[in-house]
């Protein structure tokens, strides 16, 4: 939690200092993926994604922008039966979180509506809210694009789909054996998420 304090406080000073900063506050769909590991297979659910960013425009159409998303869902941990190891089926809540830093580049078309694409890098954060774990922060990027249509000089819409890529997903200390047991994963593997979100555009100058 102090972390993200730390990341979001951060976030907040670099955009203090620029005049002009646009807003979007989006909700959407989550693809929560799967991750393969030794013993067995860790599920995410797809869920409900919040989303909110706020970005600059610097030259020729870039943007920098900073971003942040949480979804809550469920993890499933589904032991395979040939791992040889007492892994059980375990399920319980888990949060997503991104917090990501990057540039997108508009592109004019003369009409209310602008395509864009951009990439991001940051942070991952996955909280599984089962007895003896923890949160596990993960190096992450994205690849996203879509397009904003402005309904006014300060007011718009912006619809995007996004490509989320925790970059190492190993070592997750994660406990599923019977009393509590503590059996760990540790072999590493790459998890592809992705997102699909829409919202309102707030300009301020």
């Amino acid at each position: 939690m102090k972390k993200t304090i730390l990341l979001l406080s951060f976030i907040a000073f670099i955009f203090t200092a620029k005049a002009q900063i646009e807003f979007t506050a989006m909700g959407g769909y989550f693809l929560g993926g799967n991750v393969d590991f030794w013993e067995g297979r860790f599920e995410m659910s797809d869920e409900a994604v919040y989303n909110i960013t706020a970005s600059i425009p610097t030259i020729k159409g870039n943007n920098i922008e900073v971003s942040y998303s949480f979804s809550s869902g469920t993890g499933t941990f589904i032991p395979y039966q040939n791992s040889g190891i007492g892994f059980t089926r375990t399920e319980a809540p888990l949060n997503t979180h991104y917090a990501l830093i990057g540039s997108y580049q508009q592109f004019e078309t003369g009409t209310p509506i602008t395509p864009f694409i951009g990439l991001s890098i940051g942070a991952s954060i996955f909280d599984y809210q089962y007895k003896n774990t923890s949160n596990v922060w993960r190096f992450a990027g994205s690849l996203g694009g879509g397009f904003k249509i402005y309904i006014s000089e300060k007011i718009g819409i912006r619809l995007q789909g996004r490509l989320l890529m925790p970059m190492y997903f190993a070592g997750i200390g994660f406990y599923a054996g019977g009393s509590g047991g503590g059996l760990s994963m540790n072999t590493g593997t790459v998890a592809i998420q992705g997102d699909f979100s829409g919202g309102l555009i707030f300009r301020l100058k």
